[in-house]
């Protein structure tokens, strides 16, 4: 029993390190801040703004900080312990002044490291390939001979979105397996449709989850199968993002 513990322990782990690990990101120019939660009831100033995230130990210090200087609080970030803000760059001396733990990065555009195999124009059809040999070049093949198919966890992947195969919305046992479809550009949940119009979410998803077994081989396609999945839109056809 110990030992189907731990191989049931690591095949979560491996599956999350690959979900996160293909969604390799380069930075290329600035972001538009967008939900306004909390903004300063300083006099308004002429001198240009810039998105920022600002990190410390507690959230809602930082949110009283940055008002405090006169900012603009425009994300809550609890996660990484920060907020994003928009500030001039006096603003920004004065809250390092205020508080020079903090730490200040300039929000910045993000993509993924591959392409996809979209156009950015919905062409996107996320067929099924043959057998992808990922479980077995890790040894998850033979973790799932013993019936341990990553069943009963949930896997989340920030990507570009997922596709609408059935390897993908459905586990081994062929149940619906989707806890939540979520598009994070256009910031509302999504029901019975696809979200991927780039093709690199749906290629990583599929490398986590896809369900599809070869008969003629007896193994599985995607690592953990049996999985649950939150799929979050984050990056747009083109796998930019924020």
């Amino acid at each position: 029993m110990k030992q189907i513990t731990r191989q049931r322990a690591s095949l979560t782990l491996t599956a999350s390190l690959l979900a996160c690990g293909f969604v390799a990101c380069t930075t290329s120019g600035t972001n538009v801040a967008d939900t306004q939660l909390a903004q300063s009831t300083s006099e308004p100033t002429s001198e240009p703004t810039s998105s920022v995230i600002v990190q410390g130990q507690d959230v809602d210090i930082i949110k009283q900080q940055v008002l405090e200087v006169g900012g603009t609080v425009t994300h809550e970030l609890a996660i990484i312990h920060a907020v994003g803000a928009t500030l001039t760059a006096t603003q920004r001396t004065d809250l390092q002044k205020l508080d020079p733990s903090l730490r200040l990065y300039e929000d910045a555009g993000v993509r993924t490291s591959g392409n996809g195999n979209g156009d950015g124009k919905g062409s996107f059809t996320g067929n099924n390939v043959p057998y992808t040999q990922y479980p077995s070049l890790i040894g998850a093949d033979r973790v799932h001979a013993e019936g341990i198919t990553g069943y009963g966890v949930t896997i989340a992947i920030l990507d570009t979105g997922m596709g609408w195969h059935r390897s993908q919305y459905k586990n081994h046992f062929n149940q619906n397996r989707l806890v939540g479809n979520y598009d994070a550009i256009a910031g509302q949940y999504v029901y019975n449709n696809s979200t991927d119009r780039n093709g690199h979410g749906s290629h990583v998803s599929a490398i986590a989850l896809d369900s599809t077994f070869g008969k003629k081989i007896g193994k599985f396609n995607g690592i953990a199968p049996g999985a649950d999945l939150v799929a979050v839109k984050a990056f747009d056809a083109h796998g930019q993002g924020t």
